[in-house]
């Protein structure tokens, strides 16, 4: 790989919360670190063909099922598996350190290091209304505001969870799922 990485002390505790968490070893070839690109997964050694370096379990996905029943039993049919597991992570953010995701929540990128135009401020978006891409956003931002109503009043049930979540917090939460989350067999993940 062409970039230079750097390792941070959080990079360094990744892996081995995530070997903890999985059950399984990861390969000593593996490291976590910030490229030009961002934070990154390097090779120290050459990886042969058919070689396994690290196995992801389904324990360590975090999935819309992991939501909890009784506010599960509070959402209509209707409320998408996107929707779903932006809640899941919204109450592991709450969590903070307490989370057994602390590890994998912490490594995710801050609202404001974000490069989503959805969780633009008004005059950011103001920028660029002529192209499509503002139709775009704003037609994206109403239906995950309109998703956000739907799902509020049961959120509020669980203010010790949830705190008062804010449409922010919420669209925040959407977007690390939209750009994060994987379609895998049993359905969809954000895979550590």
């Amino acid at each position: 790989m062409p970039y230079s990485s750097t390792v941070s002390k959080d990079c360094n505790a990744f892996l081995p919360w995530l070997e903890q968490k999985a059950g399984t070893e990861i390969s000593s070839k593996l490291s976590i670190g910030h490229s030009t690109c961002g934070r990154s997964l390097f090779a120290s050694d050459f990886i042969r063909e058919g070689e396994c370096l690290l196995k992801v379990p389904y324990s360590v996905h975090l999935t819309p099922d992991k939501i909890i029943p009784a506010l599960e039993s509070l959402l209509t049919a209707d409320v998408s598996n996107i929707v779903r597991l932006a809640i899941v992570l919204l109450a592991e953010k709450k969590l903070g350190q307490v989370s057994t995701w602390a590890s994998y929540v912490n490594s995710l990128p801050l609202c404001e290091d974000m490069h989503n135009t959805i969780i633009w401020n008004k005059d950011e978006l103001e920028m660029v209304q002529p192209s499509s891409v503002y139709r775009e956003t704003f037609d994206q931002k109403v239906c995950i505001e309109k998703e956000f109503y739907v799902i509020k009043h049961a959120l509020g049930h669980f203010p010790q969870i949830f705190g008062t979540c804010t449409l922010l917090d919420f669209m925040y939460a959407y977007s690390i799922v939209g750009s994060r989350a994987w379609g895998t067999s049993k359905g969809l993940s954000l895979i550590m």
